[in-house]
């Protein structure tokens, strides 16, 4: 029986394993200190005596040490030998080498002494009920029985974390709503991450055990998927056990699921233009002889704005590339799963349209420069310079550098590529949130991929679109708060939304 976990998590990792403090599956805890002759002498130093006894008394160390004992006795070594090649794949037993990490450790435990089922059919924690039970104490027996009925994984939600205390989940199967008392879970977990979890009874609380995993709800749909199925299918095979029956017979396969999606999320996600291409650094330079006459081409038309001279570089000249009027990038056939959209937007002032980027022209004395993020947006932004500059530019070369030359630029930059932006005054901070929240209100009547092509005002008047809005907003909130915690401007107002929509705050 693992305990409760410790560990640090890096921020923004999009996975996170809870570790527990032990190394191996056969740690056990050390048993109770043997007694010893009582003291001679008064009847206040054997009352001394019997009160230090009682204080070292752990009910639940003591029956985790015998369930540990009793488990790897010698005549379940076949078991778990068995338990191993299901645990990891019947290959990696044979192989005689396992690649587990020391978080794996208590997974593996928990599972083989509450889940699986031995070659005579019975779970381990069961027979031990059977054959070491009626000798317990009553602490230990009331343990026992609170362990055989709780201890199983869930699949759960947290709704709130309790600082320095513990979590609210949700299971996401059943609905059932508990509090569970687990300062590490407190300092680890976020709103609305998903956990395959244990719940535990311990003498005085319920905590989590060791084997927890923990996902970003950009995955939640998709372990919950696997869940659906795998219940779906027990309840026409065995409908007598519900949920806990069905939890204790695949919570093999929930873990494996689990573990498949964390190592994706592992991964960096694909990062993507607003019209789903991969972000690319696209440079286009040409050749001018009149840079006036170029800026004032450009500047006749309604795709591109003259903001000014480069600050910088007053000898240029910098100009916006808008998505209006002939602006138009072809929208990407598909998407990668989890991938993350860059969208940039630009107003001419307070209360004036949104209007998407696609790059910025730069002007200088003898050259013009195109850029752009990806090369859809800039084989779109070279046909209309050329529509709009004819024979006042002439094309010399193209230049693209990917995302991962781009990141390995900025920390070869030194400290001062490292170095956190300047905190913006008054005048950049009421711009930015009235930028919030504008863009807040465009979305809020924007047609959605997600919401099957309606806009959120519209899905919410039905149940299950005002369902798919709720979780679309887990996923928002989950992206604002690591933009608060990187110390970024919010870029949507939740909390509008959610008046706007009558969703509960």
């Amino acid at each position: 029986m693992a305990k409760n976990p410790r560990t640090a998590r890096h921020r923004r990792s999009p996975a996170t394993r809870i570790r527990s403090p032990r190394s191996s599956a056969r740690d056990a805890v050390p048993p109770a200190e043997p007694a010893t002759t009582p003291p001679a002498g008064t009847r206040s130093s054997v009352a001394s005596w019997l009160a230090g006894k009682l204080i070292r008394y752990d009910a639940e160390s003591e029956l985790r040490s015998k369930v540990q004992g009793f488990i790897f006795h010698a005549r379940f070594g076949s078991d778990f030998d068995r338990a191993m090649g299901q645990y990891f794949g019947r290959a990696a037993v044979r192989r005689r080498t396992l690649v587990m990490d020391e978080g794996e450790t208590p997974g593996l435990q928990e599972w083989y002494v509450n889940d699986y089922r031995t070659r005579g059919g019975k779970r381990l924690i069961d027979l031990f009920a059977e054959e070491i039970g009626p000798t317990l104490p009553p602490a230990e027996a009331g343990l026992l029985t609170a362990w055989r009925r709780m201890n199983h994984v869930r699949l759960l939600e947290v709704q709130a974390v309790i600082s320095g205390s513990g979590v609210v989940v949700q299971d996401l199967l059943s609905g059932e709503t508990m509090t569970v008392s687990d300062r590490s879970a407190a300092r680890n977990l976020e709103r609305w991450w998903t956990l395959l979890a244990r719940p535990h009874q311990a003498v005085d609380r319920v905590c989590f055990t060791g084997a927890m995993m923990a996902l970003p709800p950009t995955f939640k749909a998709d372990i919950l998927d696997s869940a659906r199925a795998l219940w779906a299918s027990y309840q026409t095979t065995d409908p007598e056990n519900g949920l806990a029956g069905f939890y204790r017979h695949h919570g093999l396969d929930l873990t494996k699921a689990f573990r498949r999606l964390s190592e994706e999320a592992e991964r960096p996600p694909a990062v993507l233009s607003a019209e789903g291409h991969p972000v690319v650094a696209s440079r286009a330079e040409y050749r001018l002889r009149d840079p006036t006459a170029v800026a004032r081409a450009l500047a006749g038309t309604e795709e591109f704005v003259n903001t000014g001279t480069l600050e910088s570089h007053p000898e240029a000249l910098h100009l916006v590339w808008l998505h209006r009027g002939r602006s138009s990038v072809p929208a990407a056939a598909t998407r990668p799963r989890h991938a993350l959209a860059l969208q940039g937007e630009w107003a001419s002032g307070p209360g004036e349209p949104l209007y998407r980027t696609l790059g910025d022209v730069e002007i200088w004395p003898d050259r013009l420069v195109l850029e752009t993020l990806s090369r859809e947006r800039l084989r779109a932004g070279k046909a209309l310079v050329s529509e709009v500059l004819g024979t006042l530019i002439q094309h010399r070369r193209d230049s693209f550098t990917t995302l991962e030359s781009m990141l390995e630029k900025a920390d070869r930059g030194g400290a001062d590529a490292r170095r956190p932006p300047a905190k913006p005054g008054r005048a950049e901070v009421a711009a930015l949130r009235d930028l919030a929240g504008r863009h807040t209100r465009a979305w809020l009547d924007t047609s959605l991929e997600a919401l099957d092509g309606l806009s959120p005002r519209e899905a919410v008047k039905h149940p299950d679109g005002r369902a798919e809005v709720i979780e679309l907003l887990k996923v928002m909130e989950y992206y604002e708060s690591a933009k608060r915690q990187a110390g970024e401007p919010a870029a949507m107002d939740l909390a509008l939304i959610r008046r706007e929509l009558g969703l509960p705050e």
